[in-house]
């Protein structure tokens, strides 16, 4: 059946792990040491003060961003102590804005519009360049399909100051920034990439049939296996035929996410990227024009994005410390932290079915909370 797109709201991010730095506190610029000293880190939060550098203003997440945003105002409830919020412990990240990357998306199509924001997550443990790439109009399958393929694979997907780049190309040079004005280009290479990629899409408004993806014999039909491959085909950014889509379900190369007495549902694969489809309230949505609820929509994919973007963060520097713990027993203490936090997660966010599902299918995670 016939879908047209309303609002969608796409995240790329990539994951970038330090452990040299907190063996080597000397390859953080002056400015930065904070990153690499607990004590100093938390009086930089509870400053609230920024580091500027030729490119970058990096300050800490507001102290409304951590009361209202519904996936920091849980994770930070993981750790307390004597009463106060222990922003070390967490490694609640720094958000470094870009200060010359007037960003676009190169071209659009007939009927929508788009704009890109980058940002990029700094704390001890390394940063995650995301991009934030939102979708408003008419947006047919078809093009939405080819956008996110382009957003994988194309070499001119945006436009900086007129020249054309990649995805990998704003990655690249957002890493070139913090890797020469964070870190000491002395202690070069800094940095072991643990996540190239990882695109979520999120779709926040659409007109469409309302369907379970898998239904429990409610109200609503089960969706069609022709509209499970239109969906898988947002997934990977290509078109899927009923093949194509049979072929993926028999080698389990996605694991589907759904609620039992909603229709809403999303597709995951855990190397590449997520697709969010809340289409109960996107519906709902299209039909109300409530700008507050597309608001706490598009803050879901955010915030299912933020969540994978810290396990994956957390999970490669509890690996990448092993070494450096065994000596240093502050770092063997930070890592001791970092575990507590994985295993703390899935407690306080139970209600992210994206989450939910890394936990119950990566193994890594699940040796490492069990």
């Amino acid at each position: 059946m016939a879908y047209t797109f309303h609002d969608v709201n796409i995240f790329a991010f990539d994951v970038h792990s330090v452990p040299k730095a907190l063996a080597n506190p000397g390859c953080v610029q002056p400015a930065f040491g904070f990153l690499v000293d607990g004590d100093q880190y938390r009086a930089q939060y509870d400053a609230g003060a920024a580091a500027q550098t030729a490119n970058l203003t990096v300050r800490p997440l507001t102290q409304r961003t951590l009361a209202h945003n519904r996936f920091w105002m849980r994770y930070k409830d993981l750790w307390f102590v004597n009463g106060k919020l222990d922003y070390w412990s967490l490694q609640l990240p720094f958000v470094g804005r870009p200060l010359h990357a007037r960003l676009k998306l190169a071209a659009t199509g007939p009927g929508f519009r788009a704009s890109v924001r980058p940002v990029i997550y700094l704390s001890a443990l390394g940063w995650s360049t995301n991009i934030h790439v939102h979708l408003s109009g008419d947006i047919s399958p078809a093009q939405l399909t080819d956008l996110i393929g382009r957003l994988h694979t194309a070499k001119d997907i945006f436009l900086l100051g007129g020249a054309p780049k990649s995805l990998i190309d704003m990655f690249r040079l957002f890493a070139g920034w913090v890797r020469n004005e964070v870190y000491s280009p002395g202690c070069a290479p800094i940095d072991r990439e643990s996540l190239s990629k990882y695109v979520v899409t999120s779709v926040t408004e659409f007109q469409g049939p309302l369907s379970y993806y898998k239904s429990p014999g409610g109200p609503f039909a089960q969706m069609s296996d022709a509209d499970r491959s239109l969906m898988l085909g947002l997934l990977r950014g290509s078109p899927k035929t009923l093949q194509d889509y049979a072929k993926e379900v028999a080698e389990k190369r996605f694991t589907p996410t759904y609620s039992t007495n909603r229709p809403d549902f999303g597709l995951i694969d855990f190397n590449r990227g997520a697709l969010v489809f809340m289409q109960e309230a996107a519906l709902r949505q299209a039909a109300a024009g409530a700008a507050a609820n597309q608001g706490k929509l598009r803050c879901h994919g955010s915030n299912t994005r933020l969540c994978l973007m810290m396990i994956y963060s957390l999970l490669a520097s509890y690996d990448a410390l092993e070494t450096a713990a065994l000596a240093d027993q502050k770092i063997a203490a930070l890592r001791n932290s970092l575990q507590a936090t994985l295993k703390g997660l899935p407690k306080i966010y139970e209600r992210n079915l994206f989450c939910q599902a890394l936990y119950a299918n990566h193994k890594q995670l699940q040796k490492l909370t069990s």
